[in-house]
């Protein structure tokens, strides 16, 4: 997840990554987990980072939007 991998790099940037697949929002907070561990294990500094389901576009998302930094998203279309 790209999200992740920014937040190790840019300590002062918040990540945000919103994934509108069930399936997918699950995967990435498995990586989440497993990425943190790694980073803590390692010493590795990161920034924060959040993963969300649902649609970006959504009026529930504008705090979210507006709080970070850079916003990762994808074009999954359901196919």
């Amino acid at each position: 997840m790209p999200c992740l991998q920014v937040s190790a790099c840019t300590s002062h940037t918040k990540c945000m990554g919103v994934e509108i697949d069930t399936r997918r929002v699950a995967l990435a907070k498995v990586l989440e987990e497993k990425f943190n561990a790694f980073c803590d294990e390692g010493g590795i500094p990161r920034g924060p980072s959040d993963v969300y389901e649902g649609d970006i576009l959504a009026v529930d998302f504008i705090p979210n939007v507006k709080e970070a930094t850079i916003i990762y998203m994808n074009n999954y279309d359901g196919r």
